[in-house]
C-alpha cells in the first residue's frame, strides 16, 4: 500500500496532524518551564496534574459524542475550541501588554481547555482512521502514524529548544496559523466516517451523565478488551519509568563518565545520559521504523509482537539497573526495535476489537493506558526511594512479564475477533 493510496481523511490526518505536533512540540514539553518560573514550582504540579484529569475526563464524553453525533462534528468542534484557545495564548503573551503572572494564569487556563479539546478529539480521529482503513493495511497505517509522530516530535522539541526562550509569541503565533489550517482542512476536506449502523441521539431529554456511565460500563464488560487494556498498561509502564524512575535512580548513582567513540570523548552524568537515551530512541524510530516493519512483514505480526514485547522489556530492565554509558545506549537501542516490532502491531489488534457502533468509546476507555501507565510509574518513584534497586528491576520484569502473559492468554479470542472484522469488512467492500 503506498499513500497515494489512503483514504483521503487518512492523507488529511496525517498531514495535519504532523504540522500541529511539530509547532506544538515547539512549545507544550517547555510549559511546566514557562508555568514554574512564573507561577512557582508546587503550583506548577497541581496544574499539570489537573490538565492531566480534565483531559481525560473530557475523553469519556468525546468518545460518546463521537459514536452518536458523528468523528467530523466531534473533531470540528475540538479544532474549533483549540484555535480559541491558542488565539488567547498567543494573545496573552504579547510581549509587555499584561504582567507576566496573568499571562500566565491566562496561558495556563487556555492549556487545560486544549486539553480538553484532545481528549474530545482524540477518540473520535482515532475512530476515523479505523473506519477508512481496511484491516489488513491497519498495521501499516499505524506505523507511518508512528513514525511521522515521532518525526514531529524530534523537530518540534529540537526549534523550540532554541527558540522557545526568546519568541514565545511568534511560536504562539505560528501555533495559531497551524491551528487555523487544522480547522479549514477538517470542515472543509474531511468527511464523516461513522457507521450508518452506529447509535444516534434519543428523541427524549437526554440524561447526560447516566448515559455516559452506562455507555462505559458496557464496554468495561468487554472482558478481551479490557485485558487487552490492562496488558498494555503494564507493558507501558516500563517506558514511562524513563521519566520517573529511572532518571532519578540515574541522577542519583551515575558517576560522571566519558563516552569516547572516534576518538572523540563526551562527559556525560545521570541527567545527561537521560537526555541522550530519549533523543536516541526517537532519532533511531525514525531511521528504522521501514526496516522493522519489512521484518514484521516476514516474520509474521504475532511472532514479532511476542519478540518484541520481550527484547523490549529486556532493554528495560538493563537500562534500570545499568550505570554505564555505553550499556544503556546499547540498552535503548534494543529497547526501540523491540518498540518498532510490538507497537504497530498492538494497535492493528486494538483497531479490531471495537464494535462498529462503539469504536470511539472503546478508543476512549483505551486512553486509561496512558493515565494508569503513568500513576504505576509515579508510584516506582516512592516505592524506589526504600527498595534497593535490585528489587525495583525483579518488580518491573515482573510487570512486564505479566503484560507479556496476559497477552498470550487472550490472543485466541483476539485472533477470532480480528478474522471476524476482516471478513465483514470483505463484505462490506463486496455489498459496494
Amino acid at each position: 500500500m503506498k499513500f497515494k493510496d489512503f483514504h483521503p481523511n487518512v492523507k488529511i490526518r496525517l498531514l495535519e496532524k504532523f504540522i500541529s505536533d511539530v509547532i506544538g512540540g515547539m512549545v507544550y514539553p517547555f510549559m511546566a518551564i514557562y508555568s514554574a518560573e512564573r507561577l512557582g514550582s508546587g503550583l506548577t504540579g497541581a496544574l499539570i496534574m489537573i490538565n492531566v484529569a480534565v483531559g481525560f475526563f473530557a475523553g469519556f464524553y468525546g468518545g460518546y459524542f463521537a459514536d452518536i453525533a458523528g468523528r467530523k462534528k466531534v473533531i470540528a468542534f475540538a479544532e474549533v475550541l483549540r484555535l480559541a484557545a491558542i488565539t488567547s495564548m498567543a494573545l496573552a503573551n504579547i510581549p509587555g501588554a499584561i504582567p507576566p503572572v496573568t499571562a500566565a494564569w491566562i496561558t495556563m487556563a487556555m492549556m487545560m481547555l486544549g486539553s480538553i479539546c484532545s481528549g474530545l478529539s482524540d477518540p473520535a480521529s482515532t475512530a476515523m482512521l479505523i473506519d477508512v482503513t481496511p484491516p489488513q493495511h491497519r498495521r501499516f497505517i499505524y506505523g507511518i502514524t508512528y513514525w511521522t509522530s515521532n518525526l514531529s516530535v524530534a523537530v518540534g522539541g529540537i526549534v523550540g529548544g532554541f527558540f522557545f526562550s526568546h519568541y514565545l509569541f511568534e511560536i504562539f503565533v505560528t501555533l495559531a496559523f497551524a491551528s487555523l489550517l487544522s480547522v479549514i482542512l477538517v470542515l472543509f476536506f474531511i468527511t464523516e466516517s461513522r457507521p450508518a449502523s452506529g447509535k444516534s441521539f434519543a428523541v427524549k431529554k437526554p440524561r447526560l451523565v447516566a448515559d455516559v456511565a452506562q455507555n462505559y460500563k458496557t464496554v468495561a464488560r468487554d472482558t478481551p478488551f479490557m485485558l487487552f487494556t490492562l496488558a498494555t498498561m503494564l507493558v507501558l509502564s516500563l517506558e514511562f519509568n524513563l521519566t520517573s524512575y529511572i532518571s532519578v535512580r540515574l541522577n542519583d548513582e551515575m558517576p560522571a563518565q566519558a563516552l569516547s567513540l572516534f576518538g572523540y570523548t563526551v562527559p556525560v552524568n545521570g541527567v545527561s545520559i537521560l537526555g541522550i537515551l530519549r533523543t536516541e530512541n526517537t532519532a533511531l524510530v525514525v531511521l528504522f521504523a521501514i526496516f522493522v516493519n519489512r521484518l514484521i512483514d516476514r516474520n509474521g505480526e504475532k511472532q514479532s509482537f511476542f519478540t518484541g514485547l520481550f527484547i523490549f522489556t529486556a532493554g528495560f530492565l538493563t537500562i534500570s539497573y545499568s550505570n554505564h554509558g555505553w550499556t544503556l545506549i546499547v540498552a535503548m537501542l534494543v529497547v526501540t526495535i523491540g518498540e518498532l516490532m510490538n507497537v504497530p502491531v498492538r494497535q492493528a489488534y486494538l483497531a479490531d476489537l471495537p464494535p462498529t457502533e462503539a469504536r470511539s468509546s472503546y478508543m476512549a476507555m483505551f486512553n486509561l493506558v496512558y493515565r494508569g501507565a503513568m500513576m504505576i510509574a509515579g508510584l516506582n518513584i516512592t516505592l524506589g526511594t526504600f527498595l534497593p534497586k535490585e528489587m525495583m528491576v525483579f518488580m518491573f520484569a515482573a510487570t512486564g512479564l505479566s503484560g507479556i502473559w496476559i497477552y498470550s492468554r487472550i490472543m485466541p479470542q483476539l485472533d477470532r475477533r480480528r478474522s471476524i472484522a476482516r471478513d465483514e469488512s470483505t463484505t462490506q467492500s463486496i455489498a459496494m
